[in-house]
């Protein structure tokens, strides 16, 4: 699957409004948009468990600062979505209530601009 999202044609936007784990955090550190609420939580916890979650690693590390994958990696412990958006692994952080309409205008927004520049 990441492999995939890597390959797309087409933009890849990953909304979280909870919990984004190990692979799901992978995932969020692959796409090209992410929207998150305040509440969300990201974590890589492999360390947690004595293990080290190089998969999801790569990714997050490429997308966030080296001090913010490493604490995440090294700690197995989560950040909050506004953490995250201030480390750049959100695009956007809205509300809960907000979060459906924000998705759709972004939509919009990338499906009025010409395919060619897509």
């Amino acid at each position: 699957l990441m492999m995939l999202v890597e390959q797309l044609p087409v933009p890849v936007i990953s909304v979280v409004n909870g919990v984004a784990a190990a692979a799901g955090c992978q995932l969020v550190a692959s796409s090209d948009i992410v929207v998150a609420t305040p509440q969300s939580r990201f974590s890589t916890p492999g360390a947690s468990v004595g293990l080290f979650c190089h998969t999801p690693g790569i990714p997050l590390a490429r997308r966030v600062p080296r001090a913010v994958s490493g604490y995440m990696l090294l700690t197995g412990d989560s950040i909050s979505g506004e953490d995250a958006y201030r480390a750049g692994l959100v695009s956007r952080l809205v509300p809960e209530d907000e979060l459906q309409s924000e998705v759709d205008r972004i939509c919009a927004s990338i499906a009025s601009k010409p395919k060619k520049v897509i």
